[in-house]
């Protein structure tokens, strides 16, 4: 996992840390199917894939440092069909959104600008309890 990454998964593991007891924070390196998310997450019994993407600004600045593949995109519709939770989560600058695997194809089409963010946390200090309680369908107040 490449120092962009980092940029997105350092933040949001802190964070998981922080405002989920108990969880299971596992990072991915799966070399023989490339279409796993980044991120496996387990809290009280509820299991998320995460795949997490750096857009790095400019004159592309709506576009993933590194485009969402088809095998990523099968996997959430795939683990969608089968009642799972899938998402992306993305980072450009201070600003964060995540999208569920519901939005997946616009997510990989259409980069930074698609439409059905979940949520966006923009500049600091990240509002982490907002985008924990859509990842893992939490009721308001995390525990």
């Amino acid at each position: 996992m490449g120092k962009e990454k980092d940029k997105v998964n350092a933040p949001f593991k802190k964070a998981c840390e922080k405002y989920l007891d108990p969880l299971h924070f596992q990072r991915m390196e799966v070399w023989t199917d490339r279409g796993v998310p980044d991120i496996n997450l387990c809290h009280r019994g509820i299991e998320a894939w995460v795949e997490c993407k750096w857009v790095d600004g400019g004159a592309r600045a709506w576009q993933f440092s590194h485009p969402m593949t088809g095998p990523q995109l099968a996997f959430q519709k795939a683990r969608e069909a089968a009642g799972g939770l899938a998402f992306t989560l993305a980072r450009r600058g201070d600003t964060f959104k995540l999208w569920s695997s519901r939005d997946v194809v616009e997510v990989k089409e259409r980069g930074w600008e698609a439409s059905g963010c979940l949520v966006s946390l923009e500049g600091r200090p990240w509002d982490w309890p907002s985008l924990l309680q859509h990842l893992f369908r939490l009721p308001e107040g995390i525990s």
